[in-house]
């Protein structure tokens, strides 16, 4: 490969900073900016339902609304990924778990940013890699710890959490970024859902088939779609252990470790408007 910026980044398995680098934003895109276990893989769902107007047929999440950094592994080549991406019609919608500075087009195309509490995004990331099939976790040559204390204390030395959030917290006053919390998308799906198809500019008469194929109940119903990277690939979750119960696993945190957990998350967002707009 070529020398590229260093902006983007280290390559590894699960990030190609080649992909970044030669992606062409469109002022037509949405990307959905979160953080890991924020509501992304919900945010996929109703955004592609709104721009379809409801398609009930996809067989992966992943290839109608692609994972940007996230290198195909039956792939031929770098060009061969990014020439996918072109061929998407407008209005394309991407996913990423980039912080701001590092998001190809953020200044172009419009951003949608979902709000979760870091107590929930911990827990959910810790069922996250427990549901992962043995043949992924063999692939990554990795194998989750059972310690679910140490798992907090890495969690909260590691997570992408407090960078991502905060990077783009910054730019929240800019026209093009849109934030979504989702407590209240969680609270009032059909409002939710309404005003997101209001911010990104498509999908108005599409909102009623877009709650109905963002519920709960049918992501659980179709699993399948939401759990494999590309079509050819064989599920990378456990069954009925990716759609679990959207919310409610701060929980499982003891005293301790959700005041651990909240004192990062104030030092990276001290201001008490942005506490309580993350639910901290």
């Amino acid at each position: 490969m070529d020398a590229i910026e260093e902006r983007w980044g280290e390559a590894s398995a699960m990030f190609d900073p080649h992909l970044l680098e030669g992606f062409e934003p469109r002022p037509s895109d949405v990307l959905i900016c979160t953080a890991s276990k924020a509501g992304t893989t919900w945010m996929q769902q109703i955004l592609h339902q709104l721009r379809t107007g409801g398609d009930r047929d996809f067989v992966s999440i992943n290839e109608v609304v692609p994972w940007l950094e996230l290198p195909e592994r039956a792939r031929a080549s770098v060009e061969a990924q990014l020439a996918s991406y072109d061929a998407i019609p407008d209005p394309r919608v991407f996913k990423t778990h980039l912080p701001a500075e590092r998001t190809p087009g953020a200044e172009v195309v419009k951003i949608v940013c979902v709000a979760r509490s870091p107590l929930d995004c911990c827990v959910s990331h810790f069922h996250h890699l427990h549901g992962l099939t043995r043949e992924l976790l063999d692939w990554l040559d990795y194998t989750p710890s059972a310690d679910f204390d140490a798992y907090v204390a890495a969690w909260i030395e590691r997570a992408d959490w407090f960078e991502v959030v905060p990077s783009w917290w910054a730019r929240r006053e800019e026209p093009n970024v849109r934030w979504v919390r989702y407590a209240d998308l969680r609270a009032d799906p059909r409002a939710g859902v309404a005003q997101l198809a209001e911010a990104v500019g498509f999908g108005a008469d599409a909102i009623e088939v877009a709650v109905e194929l963002s519920s709960l109940d049918w992501m659980r119903a179709h699993e399948d779609r939401f759990t494999r990277l590309f079509r050819e690939h064989p599920p990378s979750f456990e069954p009925r252990s990716f759609v679990r119960q959207g919310g409610g696993g701060r929980a499982e945190l003891s005293p301790a470790q959700r005041e651990a957990i909240l004192e990062r998350a104030r030092a990276a967002l001290p201001d008490d408007a942005a506490r309580s707009f993350f639910d901290v």
